[in-house]
């Protein structure tokens, strides 16, 4: 059970991060006209498919997620 609950936080703190981090990036560079410009039959913009890609390699290359609690007991995987 400790295994599942360790997932839901380190699953939980990436969503709030690369939440954080897109928002960040849309304050600063959001405004740019060429952010604006539309992809893939209007459907995507410049901007989602750049924060998005920026806030995953930012997460991934700076911030090391690991799961703090190792089992004694079989019972707990």
């Amino acid at each position: 059970m400790n295994r599942i609950l360790d997932s839901i936080s380190v699953i939980g703190t990436f969503m709030v991060l690369f939440g954080l981090i897109y928002i960040i990036l849309d304050l600063f560079f959001g405004n740019l006209t060429y952010m604006n410009y539309h992809l893939f039959n209007q459907t995507l913009k410049l901007k989602e498919l750049l924060f998005s890609a920026s806030a995953l390699l930012l997460i991934l290359f700076f911030v090391e997620f690991y799961l703090p609690r190792k089992s004694k007991f079989k019972s707990d995987l």
